[in-house]
């Protein structure tokens, strides 16, 4: 990113936001893109005025201290109260006091800037262990050989699931399975590496360019009485 400014010779700002806050909700500002301030690069930034931003653990709603993950929530008068027609999502995603819960995992550090580590629903447990598919994928797309990527948990008897990596190699380039997880583990604790490696042409995507991570997950979890991931 300060390379980016360098060759460009402009300013950059980092903004979040959700359809349901009805624009930006953090900005990280051109005061924050400077060099030696990595780890904040990393950051969405602060709330903007009129916001207020907690981080409460997904299942209780119990606020969690400084630098733990949780869910980020959210509100403020340009904050959503409930879906139309919708009760049952409403009371799912509207708690209380005019909090929305945005289902991202993420942590506030000590001085009020918000990490975005991804989404709880796509958050992998493994022997009691949470492992993000970002921070999994992030470490993949460093690899030379890998065009794009998206991880997923699949069934594991002994650990519940284990994460997989579906894999597109970049076009005249080849990729194998052992040499790939073995690059992750040069960078991830091993518990976080994927187990396998599928290699595809394509990844699903909606007509708005998500990645499909259900449609991924689908022909693994079919007939398990539960679909972990």
């Amino acid at each position: 990113m300060i390379r980016a400014q360098e060759v460009f010779g402009a300013d950059l700002a980092q903004s979040y936001g959700l359809t349901e806050t009805i624009g930006v909700t953090t900005i990280l500002p051109p005061s924050d893109h400077v060099a030696g301030n990595g780890n904040r690069l990393r950051s969405a930034g602060r709330a903007v005025p009129g916001i207020e931003i907690e981080i409460v653990d997904p299942e209780t709603g119990a606020d969690v201290p400084a630098d733990e993950v949780g869910e980020i929530c959210t509100r403020g008068p340009s904050v959503t109260g409930a879906y139309w027609r919708r009760p049952k999502e409403s009371a799912e995603s509207f708690w209380p006091g005019a909090w929305f819960k945005t289902g991202d995992a993420g942590y506030l550090d000590a001085d009020g800037y918000v990490f975005i580590m991804d989404r709880i629903k796509d958050l992998l447990m493994s022997g009691g262990e949470n492992i993000y598919p970002a921070e999994v994928e992030n470490a993949i797309m460093a690899h030379p050989a890998v065009q794009e990527t998206a991880v997923i948990g699949i069934p594991s008897e002994k650990w519940g699931e284990t994460p997989l990596a579906v894999v597109v190699p970049k076009a005249g380039m080849t990729l194998g399975e052992d040499e790939l997880i073995a690059f992750t583990r040069e960078r991830l604790a091993h518990y976080k590496c994927p187990t396998a490696v599928q290699f595809t042409d394509a990844l699903p995507r909606s007509p708005s360019g998500k990645v499909l991570k259900r449609e991924l997950r689908a022909p693994w979890w079919e007939g398990h009485g539960r679909k972990v991931g």
